[in-house]
């Protein structure tokens, strides 16, 4: 009786254990379609995502003015290996090249990802809030003072 017990509560943390240490990419399918943010000074601009396959969702910052469409930034949300990663690419910082945010205890609902190395932003969070509507930030330490910088997102497809 106690091994059958033993089995029964230790079989469900073996096939959690093997399922890696994140939810799967699919977990957070609620950031795909396209998102409407006005910032302070009323600029508006878009971020549209995608799937790019089972373990990659492909992101885009950019804002139109007239005719013309400015691309801000790519971004990449991908599982590599047990971590979770969130890997922008700015074309005017960091000489172009994509830097990585290493998810903290991600959830299906909030993505909070760090990394303490980088200038600014040192996290960037996404949290869901409804289906139309996520709360994003970018906050970190500058010159020993720490900024938040919040935005609401709408979803418009």
């Amino acid at each position: 009786m106690k091994k059958l017990l033993f089995l029964l509560l230790f079989i469900p943390f073996l096939s959690n254990a093997q399922k890696g240490k994140y939810p799967p990419i699919y977990d957070y399918e609620w950031i795909i379609g396209t998102w409407q943010v006005t910032n302070a000074e009323g600029d508006v601009s878009y971020e549209q995502w995608q799937v790019e396959n089972g373990k990659t969702l492909k992101g885009i910052s950019y804002k139109i003015t007239g005719k013309d469409t400015t691309i801000i930034e790519h971004i990449i949300l991908k599982v590599k290996g047990d971590s979770l990663l969130y890997s922008p690419t700015v074309k005017e910082q960091n000489s172009g090249k994509q830097i990585d945010f290493l998810a903290v205890k991600p959830n299906s609902n909030k993505l909070l990802f760090e990394n303490k190395k980088h200038d600014f932003p040192q996290q960037i969070s996404y949290s869901r809030k409804g289906k139309k509507k996520a709360k994003v930030f970018i906050g970190g330490s500058i010159n020993g003072r720490y900024r938040k910088l919040e935005f609401m997102f709408k979803r418009i497809s």
